[in-house]
Parts: structure tokens; sequence; C-alpha cells
């Protein structure tokens, strides 16, 4: 005798049937069928996962985990090609007080040949500070924080054409939206996103632009 099986799994139940078939194939009688339900693995009040903050756990250290492999391949590549040694380098991670931030670097190096060493602290920052690159529409389209992503996004794709800067770099460096006003009294230059503000935020491809530009 030949029979089929037939499955409906959902999250919170599994759906079942038993086909007889005749021997052409061609099911004739319904063996038996029936539903197994059961509780969904989610909040109950909130409808969340249960398994949301491993999953958030373990992709905050994947990604830490590419941070760092992705900073070494970049450490490693600016001593193979001969830009820095490898105690330049040491020394450069490690020093603080630089007469220049590298956002100044990034927009002088537009129209002036940078140092080995200015140029090694301009390319460890682009590596850390890529730009955005959307993995998934449709997720971004539900996510509150991705929508307000995008919209600082498309302000400063707005503001680069408008004012004419050639580089993200150069926006960041010199215009005002990204400046503050300290408590010593002095302007101050914004370094990156904060929480609820995402006004440093550009696309993969404005940083490659710049890269290759500079």
């Amino acid at each position: 005798m030949h029979y089929t099986l037939g499955l409906d799994i959902g999250i919170s139940s599994v759906g079942w049937a038993v086909l007889q078939n005749m021997p052409d194939g061609e099911p004739f009688k319904i063996e038996d069928l029936g539903v197994r339900i059961f509780e969904k693995a989610e909040q109950p009040k909130t409808g969340a996962s249960l398994a949301l903050p491993r999953r958030e756990a373990r992709g905050a250290r994947r990604r830490l985990r590419r941070r760092r492999h992705r900073k070494e391949r970049i450490k490693a590549l600016l001593q193979e090609t001969g830009c820095i040694g490898r105690e330049e380098l040491a020394v450069l991670l490690e020093a603080s007080g630089f007469d220049k931030d590298v956002y100044t670097l990034r927009a002088e190096g537009l129209d002036r040949r940078l140092t080995q060493a200015e140029w090694a602290r301009v390319l460890l920052h682009l590596a850390q500070r890529r730009g955005y690159r959307s993995n998934s529409t449709a997720e971004a389209a539900k996510d509150q924080e991705t929508g307000a992503l995008k919209t600082a996004l498309s302000a400063n794709q707005v503001l680069m054409e408008a004012k004419g800067y050639r580089t993200a770099g150069e926006m960041f460096c010199q215009d005002k939206k990204f400046q503050m006003l300290g408590p010593d009294g002095q302007i101050w230059r914004k370094t990156r996103n904060t929480a609820g503000d995402y006004s440093f935020t550009v696309t993969r491809d404005m940083v490659e632009a710049e890269a290759h530009m500079l």
C-alpha cells in the first residue's frame, strides 16, 4: 500500500495528514489527519522571540570579531606595502594628542600628499568607519532605527551635492552641521554617531570613493 504524508509546520502548530494512494500514486482516501498545537517560542506580552537575546548577543560578537579581523588585515597591508613599519605603526596606534585630527587629514589629503604616517591613520580610520550598506531591504523597511539612519544618509548626500564637497571626509571636517560648542566655549567637531543621532552616516560607496580619491 502506498501512502503520502503531508505536513503544515508553523511556529505554534504542526498539521498533518496521511493519504492512502492508488497504485498509480493518486490519493483516494484520507487515512488519518490531525494537528498538534504548542506554545509559541515568544514573549507572551510583546511577541518577541525567546531566542532574540541570544541572537543579538551572537550578532554583536560576530560584528566585533569581523571588526578586529578587518583592522588586523589593514594593519598587515600597510606593513606589507611598505607604507609604515611595525614599530612606527605601534607608535601610531598608541599615540594621542596628534597635531591634526583624522578628519582634517581626510580633507587636506585632497589637496596635498599625506605623509606615510598620516596616510596610515586615514586608512585605519576609513576601515573602521566604512559606511552603511543595507543587507536586507525587507527588514530595513520595518526597522525604525534603520529608517532614521537612511533619513540622515539622504540628508548628507543632499548636503554634499548642494555645497560641493568632494568627499564625506571634507564635509565632516568643514561643515557646521558637524560642529558643536564645547563646555570651554571652543568649537568641537563631532566624531561619530550617538544614540538617536545618525548624522555621521554615509554610504559604503562614498567611503570607497574617498579612499580612491585620496
